[in-house]
C-alpha cells in the first residue's frame, strides 16, 4: 500500500472516463486512489467502507459497480475488487 498515487492527466481525456457521469468518475477515481489500493489493482474493500469514504449511498455504489462490471472495468466479488486497466 502506497501513500502516494500518481494519476495521469489523460485520465480525464480517456474515452471511457470522459463519458462517465460525475458520480461514476468520482467512484472510479476513488477505486484507483483510496488507501487500500495497490499496484496490482486487486484489494479487499467492503461496500460499507466505500459508503463511508465517498458519502455515496450503498444503492448508488452498487448501481455504479454493476455498470463498471458490464463495461469490464471493475470486478467486485466477496468484498474483493479488481480494477482492470
Amino acid at each position: 500500500m502506497a501513500d502516494i498515487r500518481y494519476i495521469r492527466t489523460r485520465f480525464w481525456d480517456d474515452e471511457y472516463t470522459s463519458n462517465l457521469n460525475p458520480l461514476e468518475k468520482f467512484l472510479f477515481l476513488y477505486f484507483i486512489t483510496n488507501p487500500l489500493t495497490n499496484i496490482s489493482g486487486v484489494y479487499e474493500i467492503t461496500t460499507r467502507r466505500m459508503v463511508f469514504d465517498t458519502g455515496l449511498g450503498e444503492e448508488q455504489i452498487n448501481n455504479i459497480l454493476s455498470k463498471f462490471e458490464e463495461d469490464k472495468k471493475v470486478i467486485y466479488r466477496n468484498n474483493w475488487i479488481r480494477v482492470i486497466n
